[in-house]
């Protein structure tokens, strides 16, 4: 990861070789050190270290991994959250942003767009306070270069506006000049390769958990070599995830884009939502253990036997499904963040979700998917009909003499290319955090060895060290000082208790301005899921709070990742402060045929926890009932 100002081009090994010294001998001394050197008879020979005393000093809340912003760029916190939700310490940083960011690079390459030089780390990802951040920038001007592309598109995917204060897109030089672009993702070609990639991706990462590797007897050069190969997949496993995301976004724009030639834009969208809408979250981990649970013991295990496990009774019934629920867990891997906390370490939330399958008051998986199919199936005859009933629809097949109405081919491909490249993101995702939760694993074996060596005082400092920093630790090479860890935590904790970043800003982040609607009887947001519900707000500020969800609860919270879809199975409607029309929340909502607004400016600070409200997902709005609560 070393870059050096200014160089171009394959750094020298004398360069690299004079960084790892300097590191070294900064960890020794616990301080940035002013080092003289000589180079002599293909030696670097160290002369004298000193601590440097005109360093810049980091902030309170800065652990030393923050992003140096890019002056004349916008950076925004939203869309990124999904991936890369909460603080994030500075291991998962130093595994995770690398391949996001990759993947990035690797989406605008099919595009034949290079964005700057290899060596330069993060250019598209931005780290502040401890929270990932896109370079908004960057996106508007490859957006700008694609035939027919626009960058305020790019805007609206992420903010549902555009920005006022965004500058006007100078493009980025594409890699090879002549000849059109290649849009990418309507190619067939490029379709087809994603799709053997997901599948190339999905399998590797099956055979991984087949040979059920213990860490725990693996010699150190072992442990690193099987860490790498769990590392080179998830490399690509990343990308795909990526393209296929912005396939969908492209084909789900091109299909809104058509619809508005003959009905507005409120109109389009709405139909957009429910035609593209399906069983694409069954693939997602989350919804899909619940799912797959449901599936390990129906038919052969009696509702009884999971009360008798919920209930922490023993016997054979119980044995069999807690055994179920042992390989699910361990098959669906981390809950959000790649590497991160698993399913199998809180159970939590999914014994919530079976004690709802258990009562009866969560629909059977099997009977959700068959509804989705069958609710897209109708929403598609839905817009067929209301479009034969556009005079200039009918105008336009007259004159153009169309036996076989060309356009409802057209518009339905434009769909069944969202709702597949929809699919593949999330079967690329479930092996991603699938491919997370076997690291996990290896990060705590790490975590073990090195607390017995005395480098770490408990497991969880491990996440205050980078991925290469536990690697060169458990290899015997030079530790990172207790002074420089304990720096490290109190950073981190202060991270945790500032508020989160603005949803745009340049420069270094300042506090997010809550300009909220007071007190409003009606909260407006974006329409995601259509539908009409009242019900209980429930206000949760992360996923452990999901235990307070009951049945038919409104789920209010500013941003949801992964980890929170099987709240979606028992909540009965949803209230977020953010998310996209392809955002997992909305398509996760639409899938559960559940109500949901999402955009709502200040939603957890305004509305009350136990106020009643109803959802209306179908025009955009909250509404508020009586303050009283009722709990």
């Amino acid at each position: 990861d070393l870059t050096i100002a200014g160089h171009t081009g394959e750094i020298p090994a004398f360069l690299e070789d004079l960084a790892r010294i300097g590191m070294r001998v900064e960890r020794r001394f616990g301080a940035p050190q002013d080092i003289e050197f000589a180079f002599a008879d293909g030696q670097i020979l160290i002369l004298q270290s000193r601590p440097v005393t005109t360093s810049r000093g980091l902030e309170p809340d800065d652990d030393g991994f923050d992003t140096s912003p890019d002056p004349d760029a916008i950076y925004i916190s939203v869309g990124i959250q999904e991936m890369l939700p909460e603080v994030i310490p500075p291991l998962l940083w130093s595994i995770n942003a690398p391949m996001l960011d990759d993947a990035f690079r690797r989406l605008l390459g099919e595009l034949g767009i290079t964005v700057g030089d290899a060596a330069h780390r993060h250019l598209v990802l931005g780290r502040f306070r401890g929270r990932a951040a896109l370079n908004l920038s960057v996106l508007r001007r490859a957006a700008a270069l694609v035939p027919g592309g626009d960058p305020d598109d790019v805007d609206r995917q992420y903010l549902h506006r555009v920005l006022t204060e965004a500058p006007e897109a100078e493009p980025i030089p594409p890699r090879r000049r002549g000849g059109r672009l290649r849009t990418g993702f309507q190619a067939v070609k490029i379709r087809a390769a994603l799709e053997q990639e997901t599948t190339l991706v999905t399998d590797a990462t099956h055979l991984i958990l087949t040979l059920g590797v213990n860490p725990a007897e693996l010699p150190v050069d072992r442990l690193l070599a099987y860490w790498a190969r769990i590392h080179a997949i998830a490399w690509r496993a990343y990308a795909a995830e990526i393209s296929a995301s912005a396939g969908a976004a492209a084909a789900y724009r091109a299909f809104g884009s058509a619809l508005e030639r003959w009905m507005d834009a409120e109109e389009a969208s709405l139909w957009a939502q429910r035609v593209t809408a399906g069983p694409v979250a069954a693939r997602q981990p989350g919804c899909s253990c619940v799912a797959e649970f449901w599936d390990l013991y129906a038919g052969r295990v009696s509702e009884e036997a999971l009360r008798d496990t919920l209930e922490g009774h023993g016997g054979d019934r119980a044995a069999v499904v807690t055994s179920a629920m042992n390989r699910a867990s361990r098959h669906f891997g981390s809950r959000s963040l790649y590497g991160g906390v698993t399913w199998d370490e809180d159970r939590t939330v999914v014994v919530e979700c079976f004690r709802a399958l258990a009562e009866g008051v969560a629909p059977d998986p099997e009977v959700r998917l068959a509804n989705a199919r069958r609710q897209r199936k109708e929403a598609f005859d839905g817009l067929k009909e209301r479009l034969r009933k556009n005079w200039r629809w009918r105008l336009t097949r007259i004159v153009t003499g169309q036996i076989v109405d060309l356009r409802i081919r057209m518009l339905d491909r434009l769909a069944g290319d969202a709702a597949e490249l929809l699919s593949l993101r999330e079967e690329s995702k479930a092996a991603l955090l699938t491919l997370g939760g076997e690291e996990r694993r290896l990060i705590s074996e790490a975590a073990r060895r090195l607390v017995d060596s005395g480098h770490v005082r408990v497991p969880d400092d491990i996440e205050l060290l980078t991925h290469h920093e536990v690697e060169a630790t458990l290899q015997g090479r030079e530790p990172v000082p207790p002074m420089e860890l304990e720096r490290r935590r109190n950073a981190h904790r202060r991270a945790l208790a500032a508020e989160p970043l603005p949803e745009f800003f340049r420069g270094r982040p300042g506090v997010a301005e809550a300009s909220l609607p007071g007190d409003a009887e009606v909260l407006e947001g974006w329409a995601a899921s259509p539908g009409s519900v009242r019900g209980t707000a429930r206000v949760l500020a992360n996923v452990a709070d999901g235990t307070a969800l009951e049945p038919g609860d409104i789920l209010v919270a500013r941003s949801t990742d992964p980890s929170w879809t099987p709240l979606f199975m028992i909540a009965g409607g949803v209230v977020l402060e953010e998310g996209g029309p392809l955002s997992h929340a909305a398509i996760v909502a639409r899938e559960f045929g559940v109500p949901a607004v999402l955009k709502v400016r200040g939603a957890t600070k305004v509305l009350i926890d136990g106020e009643q409200v109803t959802v209306d997902g179908t025009t955009g709005r909250v509404a508020r009932a009586m303050r009283e609560k009722v709990r």
